[in-house]
């Protein structure tokens, strides 16, 4: 039994661990400075905002795609490999929810075997019910980090 309550210790740490990197650390390393993107698309930046550059054929998301090796179609830029930035992203996402979700799933199972098997063991039942309450928690978790990926994909395309 102890080497479950271990177990559940490294899952909780997991849990934070991904809610931290998707929450905390992803936004802040998925996005430039704002006056970076603005002075690389060619624009200028007056310190609050970004002032496109005045050309005659191109704005600033295509002058910045273009720069970049990628190929703009008039409203996405596709790098030169066929992928975009927002489906790359996508993807990963999908695949870490996936992840949580079906560790979320296994630690469902495992503190239902260790209720059963508590034999009204007051200290067993209660860590039992632990992991089942993380391990929902981790779901909600991860259907909440689906949700927001989706959406902040949905803005860049």
């Amino acid at each position: 039994m102890r080497y479950l309550a271990k177990f559940s210790g490294i899952v909780k740490i997991t849990f934070v661990s991904a809610f931290l990197s998707l929450f905390v650390i992803a936004p802040v390393a998925a996005n430039p400075s704002l006056e970076a993107a603005c002075v690389r698309g060619g624009g200028t930046w007056d310190g609050t905002t970004c002032i496109p550059a005045a050309t005659s054929s191109s704005t600033a998301k295509e002058s910045a795609c273009l720069g970049s090796g990628g190929t703009w179609d008039g409203t996405t830029c596709t790098s030169p490999d066929g992928r975009t930035v927002t489906g790359t992203l996508q993807q990963v996402a999908n695949i870490l929810i996936f992840i949580v979700g079906a560790i979320s799933v296994i630690m469902v199972i495992i503190g239902a075997i260790r209720y059963t098997v508590a034999q009204g063991d007051q200290n067993a039942i209660s860590a039992a019910k632990n992991t089942i309450l993380y391990a929902i928690v981790g779901v909600v978790l991860s259907v909440a980090a689906f949700g927001i990926v989706g959406f902040v994909t949905g803005q860049f395309s």
